[in-house]
């Protein structure tokens, strides 16, 4: 995770990234569905530790970084969570 990107960010390029290779967000979009939920990801900053909304503030140097998405590809449903 570099400096000064934001979550905003990762959660487009996740995006694009997941339709590009024929993968379809479940978690997230269910999430979305129920929830009105705005993004493809969570991201947790620092002491933040449930369901963090994606935002454009740049993430500064020393932060902790915590992404979760869930895919469905053939039928699979897989969830990851990764701190950086």
């Amino acid at each position: 995770m570099k400096p000064g990107i934001s979550t905003l960010t990762l959660t487009l390029t996740l995006t694009l990234t997941l339709t590009l290779t024929l993968t379809l967000t479940l978690t997230l979009d269910s999430l979305a569905l129920l929830y009105n939920y705005p993004n493809t990801i969570c991201a947790y900053i620092n002491e933040q530790i449930i369901n963090g909304i994606t935002t454009k503030i740049p993430l500064k140097d020393g932060e902790i970084v915590s992404i979760d998405c869930g895919v469905k590809m053939k039928n699979y449903y897989g969830e990851h969570a990764y701190t950086f």
